[in-house]
């Protein structure tokens, strides 16, 4: 396979209940292409892991961590779904090491709102069973999958720690209006987040229909759209 003009640097953020395997496929194939890649699972999400006192900012501090560790600069942050928020709160904290951020079928986030405002998931607490809040999307709604994948991806799901979906988003619109941001939208499932990447005019990518979990049903599709996404203007954020 030949290799890109520009390698570029790509840090994916998976969305709620799920954990870096789900980009395995995209990541190889970019990694083919002569990108590099980073896909953390991020605290709470591994299977009897503890997760009592992991809300949204462990997750931010994570992909935080991981950046600074392996000292990486110009970076794509790819967010789905949840992953969304936590991609908006680690450009926030450091925009100089971002070179652009992208929505994958995500939640972009609001000043001040919780992922449970904005999905919106009522008597949140109801949900919570040892400190998790057990998947709440039936496999048919991430996408096409056969039933052999589909018992998979059932396997590998997690209970998402309650709090992550609790804790509301703080951002500085500022920081975030120095950066040029993306939004692929591969599915029906959250429209009302692709309208509002739209009124804040980020960027839009039209995927349908792949399905929200377009990285495991449509990954060749993913990785093209991610390594032609280059050069976008700069949007800016909502106060």
């Amino acid at each position: 396979m030949s290799h890109a003009s520009r390698s570029r640097r790509f840090v994916f953020v998976h969305g709620a209940w799920h954990g870096g395997w789900c980009w395995a496929t995209v990541r190889q194939l970019a990694d083919d292409r002569g990108h590099r890649t980073w896909a953390p699972t991020l605290s709470g999400m591994a299977i009897d892991e503890p997760c009592a006192h992991v809300d949204l900012d462990a997750h931010i501090e994570d992909v935080h961590n991981l950046i600074i560790r392996e000292d990486i600069r110009d970076v794509t942050l790819v967010g789905h779904s949840y992953g969304g928020l936590v991609i908006t709160g680690v450009a926030d904290r450091m925009p100089d090491r971002i070179e652009r951020i992208v929505y994958l079928d995500a939640f972009v986030g609001a000043n001040g709102r919780s992922f449970a405002d904005l999905a919106p998931i009522h008597d949140i607490e109801a949900l919570v069973v040892e400190d998790r809040i057990a998947p709440m999307i039936p496999i048919e709604k991430l996408g096409s999958f056969d039933s052999e994948m589909a018992v998979i991806l059932a396997s590998r799901l997690v209970g998402q720690p309650w709090r992550t979906f609790a804790q509301s988003l703080h951002f500085s619109a500022r920081a975030l209006n120095r950066l040029p941001r993306a939004y692929i939208r591969t599915s029906d499932l959250i429209p009302e987040q692709a309208e509002h990447a739209m009124a804040l005019g980020i960027e839009m990518i039209d995927a349908r229909p792949a399905g929200h979990d377009a990285m495991l049903t449509e990954p060749a599709k993913i990785a093209m759209l991610l390594e032609q996404i280059e050069g976008l203007p700069v949007h800016r954020a909502e106060e």
